[in-house]
């Protein structure tokens, strides 16, 4: 279903109870998107990983808010893909030390951030 929103461009999902949804559903949702709220939706690791690992190669996706979400297991290397969006918000999220030197150390090198909220 996600698939046919083409037109869709943004999808506010903040404080919704997502753990159980299908990661590959949300990458879907992701590809089709520009901007994405997820902030405080009790997202699974796997659910994130899928997300951050969609936003690697094409996507339309720019800007994306995952605020209020347990980061903290999710791989570091994953975590620097935010650097191929416009704008991330991660506030609350328990960032780890190396996850934080991941996404940083990968902004220097290449980003197309203009706004990164952690």
């Amino acid at each position: 279903a996600v698939v046919r929103l083409t037109r869709l461009k943004y999808i506010a999902m903040s404080y919704n109870i997502l753990s159980s949804v299908e990661p590959g559903l949300l990458k879907e949702a992701v590809m089709q998107l520009e901007t994405l709220d997820m902030s405080g939706c009790q997202l699974t690791s796997q659910q994130v990983e899928t997300i951050l690992a969609a936003v690697s190669g094409q996507t339309k996706l720019k800007t994306l808010y995952i605020r209020g979400n347990n980061l903290s297991t999710v791989q570091p290397e994953l975590l620097a893909n935010v650097n191929n969006m416009q704008m991330v918000h991660m506030v609350n999220t328990h960032l780890t030390g190396q996850q934080i030197t991941c996404v940083l150390t990968k902004s220097i090198q290449e980003t197309k951030l203009q706004c990164l909220d952690l």
